[in-house]
């Protein structure tokens, strides 16, 4: 069961990332947390975690936060010393 806040809507929290060197191949680490949450799909995958890998030459991303009454779609773009959010959706469920 999931008990909400005082306020329901979805609510970003950080979003952050790093480029991890491993054996010359480096992969970028996002970090992201969102209050009011309960899934998230990075480019079309469905995870429930707060960190996801991508490959380093990745330059844009969509983020999609799924909420108990909205859901907020996030476009990244990969800049190298910081993320821009280049465009914010919102969507109410009924």
């Amino acid at each position: 069961m999931v008990a909400p806040r005082k306020s329901i809507e979805v609510k970003k929290l950080y979003i952050n990332y790093a480029i991890l060197p491993a054996d010359g191949v480096n992969d970028i680490v996002i970090k992201y947390r969102f209050r009011n949450a309960l899934w998230y799909c990075v480019n079309d995958i469905k995870t429930l975690e707060t960190t996801f890998t991508l490959p380093k030459n990745t330059k844009e991303i969509s983020l999609i936060v799924h909420g108990l009454k909205e859901t907020c779609t996030y476009t990244l773009l990969f800049k190298p010393e910081n993320i821009d959010v280049l465009k914010i959706t919102r969507a109410k469920h009924s």
